[in-house]
């Protein structure tokens, strides 16, 4: 172990002389970092990841052109009035299906319905609380 620090000692005299250069090296490579970081992509799709040759891609690229490859959004519009509701959803609709990323539609399909399932089935975590008091055992 002495013999590391003994190894190490013209850089850490080279520390010590001079911290403002260190300082500033710190500085540069924190920024270079940031920059490097703020480039950085994600790409979710792991067949994208694998060469296109493998049998698994391939099946992948066959389900998807038979089947789709979709990534459902959901969409719920409140307000106290049913009929502002579905006017507003009429109107968003076809401006929704216009959408395009890099040339490609960003939606292709619309399934449009009044779904109150959730809602029934979670209808306390809505509830204020003198709904939530006035509850019998």
């Amino acid at each position: 172990m002495e013999r590391l620090f003994e190894s190490l000692r013209p850089l850490i005299h080279a520390i010590v002389r001079s911290p403002f250069a260190v300082v500033a090296v710190a500085l540069v490579l924190t920024v270079l970092g940031l920059v490097s970081a703020t480039r950085l992509k994600i790409d979710t799709d792991l067949a994208n990841l694998l060469p296109e040759d493998y049998v698994s891609v391939q099946a992948l690229e066959r389900l998807r052109a038979t089947v789709g490859s979709e990534t459902p959004v959901d969409v719920a519009i409140e307000s106290p009035s049913f009929a502002a509701n579905k006017r507003f959803a009429e109107a968003l609709i076809p401006q929704a299906l216009t959408l395009q990323w890099h040339g490609e539609p960003v939606f292709t399909r619309v399934d449009f319905r009044k779904d109150t399932t959730f809602l029934a089935q979670n209808a306390l975590y809505f509830a204020s609380d003198e709904e939530l008091d006035q509850l019998q055992y």
